[in-house]
């Protein structure tokens, strides 16, 4: 092969990972603009548990999210969790039961909303590539022995909106959220993000 040839073929392939990279941060960059305009949102939502220890497999919850800022209210047919960003309520209408903790963000926690709002302060870059309507991009946790191993975001090219986040921790459980019929910045009171318990109803107090 002709050297000049050949030192440009190794000149592209050591400038093929720096593009990446310049591309992703570029992507992220935009992610960051995106919801820096969205206050408050509306989302069908999905999360899907898988682990190699359960034994039936996967574990599904669906419902209707309802964000503003820290605060978010998850209903779902069997269940609604509510967060003030104070106090977390998890209503199980099964059990006929509400428990009320407070609620804290910590390393073994992983908040969708926190992530989307967030995501510069815990993860960093690590590659990019094509989807079939935008980008996957996967992150690495900025402390390499935090709990949560890796996270890949899937990311819409029309609008550069969050359609799924992929998450899995030090235990191979692995998360997938995704969001659909998102609905940005519809008025939300703060009775969204409070549950008042219906009559019956036991109320279990686990707060400090």
């Amino acid at each position: 092969m002709p050297r000049v040839l050949a030192s440009l073929l190794l000149c592209l392939i050591a400038a093929a990972p720096a593009a990446s990279a310049q591309d992703g941060e570029a992507l992220l960059g935009r992610l960051r603009t995106r919801f820096e305009s969205v206050r408050t949102f509306r989302a069908e939502f999905s999360q899907r548990t898988s682990s190699p220890i359960f034994d039936s497999g996967e574990e599904v919850i669906r419902g209707t999210l309802f964000v503003r800022g820290d605060r978010y209210r998850l209903e779902s047919r069997t269940r609604t969790l509510v967060n003030d960003s104070k106090t977390l309520w998890v209503y199980d209408a099964s059990e006929q039961q509400v428990l009320v903790s407070d609620y804290v963000e910590d390393e073994y926690t992983f908040s969708i909303t926190g992530f989307l709002y967030r995501f510069d302060e815990r993860w960093q870059f690590e590659t990019v590539e094509r989807a079939d309507d935008g980008w996957l991009l996967h992150l690495l946790p900025r402390n390499p022995d935090d709990f949560f191993r890796s996270v890949a975001v899937s990311m819409r090219q029309s609008d550069s909106m969050v359609t799924s986040v992929r998450v899995v921790d030090a235990n191979e459980v692995t998360m997938v959220f995704t969001l659909d019929d998102l609905v940005e910045n519809p008025p939300l009171d703060d009775s969204v993000f409070r549950f008042d318990a219906p009559d019956g109803v036991e109320v279990v107090d686990l707060r400090s």
